[in-house]
């Protein structure tokens, strides 16, 4: 079995330019590889992402097959990394976003893995939603992302949207139709149990509306209508 040869490069890039001429020089010499790796265990397919380069993003994954699902040293693959970004927003801090969208329609249509896991044992839909890019968030669940993922302390992405006070994600999730409305977090939940909580009665109301469980009791015996009283907070 041939070995594999990591070769790390110690060389750090002011901004996408730098990084397009030294990719355009190794590409000269041949070197390029998903072995070479950059800083933080990254590679050519990872900075092309982050230095927002949608051609050399093509170029490494139809012309070299750099794998899609490497990670750096925090475990991310570049669709993560696209993602956590926002590179799915139409418009971002003001700018048409064409260039970032490009990037992550490629790596979508390329079956880039959209329920990715980061080294905290987020969900690429966590990461995208903490960042509050929306629009990323509605194109991994259309792609395929499972709306039933847990965040790394195991509460399902709909109870913590609903604890968090992240309506309109919580309402996407809901909706899904490949959400179990019944699911339980560590203390026997339901996401019932977190809108009423919360006293969030119009996030209660679509979740019976959507059937939600409402007889079901956590682990201290309650039900999700018992949490309204101000004793059982």
């Amino acid at each position: 079995m041939r070995k594999r040869i990591i070769k790390c490069v110690k060389v750090w890039f002011r901004d996408g330019r730098e990084f397009e001429r030294f990719f355009a020089e190794e590409e000269k010499k041949g070197r390029i590889s998903p072995e070479v790796r950059f800083s933080s265990n990254r590679s050519f397919l990872h900075l092309s992402v982050l230095h927002v380069l949608p051609q050399i993003v093509e170029q490494l994954i139809y012309r070299y097959n750099f794998p899609l699902e490497d990670r750096d040293i925090f475990s991310k693959t570049p669709l993560f990394l696209a993602a956590e970004e926002g590179y799915g927003e139409r418009y971002r801090m003001g700018y048409r976003n064409k260039a970032e969208n490009r990037i992550f329609d490629t790596l979508v249509e390329a079956s880039a893995d959209v329920n990715a896991v980061d080294m905290e044992g987020r969900p690429v839909l966590l990461a995208t939603a903490q960042g509050d890019y929306f629009e990323t968030f509605l194109k991994l669940l259309e792609a395929g992302a499972d709306p039933n993922a847990h965040t790394p302390l195991g509460m399902p992405l709909l109870h913590y949207f609903i604890e968090k006070g992240m309506d309109r994600y919580a309402e996407v999730v809901a909706r899904h139709p490949s959400t179990d409305l019944a699911a339980r977090d560590l203390l026997g939940r339901v996401a019932l149990h977190i809108a009423y909580r919360k006293r969030n009665f119009r996030l209660c109301a679509l979740l019976k509306s959507l059937g939600a469980p409402a007889d079901v009791r956590d682990i201290y015996g309650r039900l999700p209508s018992d949490y309204t009283n101000s004793s059982n907070q």
